[in-house]
């Protein structure tokens, strides 16, 4: 088993290693003056707009380049980098690592969680069991008022650790390109990037443009992007107190609608049977 992972990655890095280094290329990709030098059998495989720019008579096939202007050249770095790896960077991440990067808890019972809203639990607030932030204290005079399904202002304001929010704009990006370019599993890989970090960066300056863009750039029927930023808002209503994102929900077709029925649902007002709506 360990020769056989050993072949593997000295297969994928003879791939990297030709992308690198431009041995044997046979055509050009460029990009706001970023050039790649790659291999038809490899990028014409994977994707059907490069398939067709090479097949058919035109300016690409003559010259052996093709030029994307339109595009932001972040994306076509990462575009590139998948077409050769399978992946772009950054890596997918387990949710375990995504769950690492929260706040260590820092009472003796590890019971609080991020989760909002926050609810105490047990049969009193000061029970040492409680379900709440560290910045919450369970005061008689508030505890009936401040105790139930609040939003803790300082736990919203956390920001995770590594400061790679820009990455929700390249996830939706990449997801755009799958889809413009035909290239083979990129859509299915981006749509799980961005699934995830949304849930991580939520909260982020960077997430209404994010999701901004994966409305703008998908049709209605298409869901892969629309659903889990819409999943993300609803869990997160107190992302309605940031003007930025009441402009967006005013904005963007279709988002304000997803999340009204994605709330009537949980309320019940929507009935489901067998997960179908009646």
């Amino acid at each position: 088993m360990e020769a056989a992972n050993i072949a593997r990655d000295a297969f994928h890095t003879t791939f990297k290693d030709l992308l690198a280094n431009g041995q044997y290329s046979d055509l050009v990709i460029s990009c706001h003056g970023d050039t790649y030098n790659v291999h038809k059998a490899i990028v014409c495989s994977r994707s059907g707009f490069f398939e067709r720019a090479d097949r058919f008579p035109g300016k690409e096939h003559e010259e052996g380049k093709v030029d994307l202007p339109e595009d932001d050249p972040r994306a076509i770095n990462a575009l590139v980098q998948y077409l050769y790896e399978g992946e772009y960077n950054p890596h997918l991440q387990d949710d375990e690592d995504l769950e690492a990067s929260r706040p260590v808890p820092d009472n003796k019972n590890n019971t609080f969680h991020y989760q909002f809203p926050h609810t105490c639990v047990g049969s009193y607030c000061h029970s040492p069991y409680c379900n709440v932030c560290p910045h919450h204290t369970c005061l008689s005079s508030t505890c009936k008022d401040s105790c139930e399904n609040f939003t803790c202002r300082k736990c919203t304001d956390y920001k995770a650790p590594d400061h790679e929010a820009w990455q929700l704009l390249l996830h939706s990006q990449m997801y755009e390109l799958g889809d413009k370019y035909q290239v083979v599993g990129l859509k299915d890989l981006a749509a799980e990037k961005f699934s995830r970090s949304c849930r991580k960066y939520w909260n982020d300056k960077e997430f209404p443009e994010a999701v901004h863009h994966a409305f703008t750039t998908t049709m209605e029927c298409d869901m892969g992007l629309r659903q889990p930023a819409t999943d993300i808002i609803a869990k997160h209503m107190e992302l309605l107190n940031k003007a930025e994102m009441t402009v967006l929900i005013h904005k963007v077709n279709g988002l304000a609608a997803s999340l009204l029925e994605l709330r009537a649902k949980d309320v019940g007002w929507i009935k489901l049977v067998n997960g179908t709506q009646v």
